[in-house]
């Protein structure tokens, strides 16, 4: 049925049917409406039985051994799962958490697949996603255990450092540009005239879709709301408009901020490129499971006049910048693709190598009906096939250290971009 698969959950009264998206079929009603049914009767239950225990384990061993994709960060590492496979791993490194997994008291199971996710933690696409418990407040506790304080602080300790790296950057960027920084934006344009340098920010690739639907059905005065700055949740919109106003600026140099970019959607990722690529896209994947490899190619309507023709390739011609992508190791998943086909255009990457995340994300549940995300067997990849997982060289490192403590602020000086970029590209 391709990467969306169906699951089928039993909290031993009822069988819940489930679709990629964690909706039960045929019904409007989606994860928040399955935890509060699914897990009303399963939180009285405080036994499971033996058999569905074995079974649980199983699939989540066939699962984790032949299903997912290849990552390069994994917790527990990449190379001990490959070589091993889940159940060994778990008997050699850590056969308490299997004995947890495999308990038929319900309290100890909860601990052991929390501690399995944090162990099979890959950067950000794996891991639970139940608003019930079990959830990942669980591990501050399980810190404290020696069976298990190195998996559980090696887990925290990654968080915990990318939490305050994001911080980090958000200082910067306030100190560089303006004090609303401070807390967080997810969009944002800057432009500085003395170095025709335009800032484009955006944290996340998300595409609104029903105001797109509503544009489309002729409500024309939507399109104000999706590129508004401070308002919007597309991606798509916002960098269009935002390329539109470095062209009414002067902007010779774009700089596509990905610092703090975490992910999202393919769809919006594909729009954003295809402004700076002639109304075009494309990506490379490989499927693990049958060895063969795709590409996709997308046409993007620039013009929002309904159709792609020729017209819209024309649009793509407002935008012949210098266009550069700075990047963190917090640029992960659509952070990391975006500056991936840029390069392989021959655009410049810039800041610090990204942090990579090249799986398809799938959605799926335990056998005893626990939601996770897990990355997925289609992989993407370069157009020689090479895995992008562990991230993407920069061609201009911008981090300085100083007394030993990583200094950004030279990410967001426009003097030291636009010198690079003006010394480097020709257009």
């Amino acid at each position: 049925m391709g990467i969306e698969g169906y699951n089928i959950a039993y909290n031993g009264k009822d069988i819940y049917v489930l679709d990629h998206f964690a909706s039960i079929a045929n019904e409007n009603r989606g994860e928040e409406y399955f935890s509060d049914t699914y897990y009303e009767i399963l939180a009285k239950n405080e036994d499971r039985p033996l058999d569905l225990a074995k079974y649980n384990y199983n699939q989540l061993c066939f699962t984790f051994d032949n299903l997912r994709g290849y990552t390069t960060k994994l917790v527990f590492g990449d190379n001990n799962l490959v070589s091993l496979g889940l159940n060994s791993l778990l008997e050699i490194y850590y056969p308490n958490i299997k004995k947890l997994l495999l308990s038929t008291k319900k309290a100890d199971y909860e601990k052991g697949i929390i501690l399995l996710f944090g162990g099979l933690y890959d950067g950000g696409h794996t891991g639970m996603l139940s608003k019930n418990p079990p959830n990942y407040s669980f591990l501050e506790e399980l810190a404290k255990d020696p069976n298990y304080k190195d998996l559980v602080n090696k887990f925290l300790n990654i968080e915990n450092n990318k939490m305050a790296k994001r911080k980090t950057f958000f200082a910067a960027k306030a100190s560089a540009f303006d004090d609303s920084f401070a807390s967080g934006r997810p969009f944002y344009y800057k432009y500085n005239k003395d170095y025709k340098t335009a800032y484009i920010g955006f944290d996340t690739f998300v595409i609104d879709n029903s105001s797109w639907d509503e544009y489309y059905k002729g409500n024309k005065a939507k399109l104000e709301h999706l590129e508004s700055e401070l308002e919007t949740n597309d991606t798509f919109a916002f960098v269009r408009k935002s390329l539109y106003q470095a062209k009414a600026d002067g902007a010779i140099n774009v700089v596509f901020d990905l610092t703090t970019n975490g992910g999202g959607s393919n769809d919006a990722l594909h729009g954003v490129f295809g402004l700076i690529n002639g109304a075009k896209s494309t990506y490379y994947e490989n499927n693990i499971i049958d060895g063969t490899r795709n590409v996709k190619n997308y046409s993007i309507d620039i013009n929002l006049d309904g159709k792609f023709d020729d017209e819209d390739i024309k649009e793509a011609n407002n935008f012949k910048f210098n266009v550069v992508a700075l990047t963190s190791s917090l640029a992960f998943s659509c952070g990391n693709l975006l500056p991936a086909m840029m390069k392989e255009k021959g655009l410049k990457i810039i800041g610090e190598k990204s942090g990579g995340g090249s799986c398809a994300v799938i959605r799926e549940e335990t056998v005893d009906g626990f939601i996770y995300l897990r990355s997925g067997y289609l992989c993407l990849c370069d157009s020689f096939g090479n895995n992008i997982d562990s991230g993407i060289d920069v061609d201009l490192n911008l981090v300085e250290f100083q007394n030993n403590t990583a200094d950004y602020s030279k990410f967001f000086d426009y003097k030291t971009i636009a010198n690079y970029i003006n010394t480097t590209i020709k257009k």
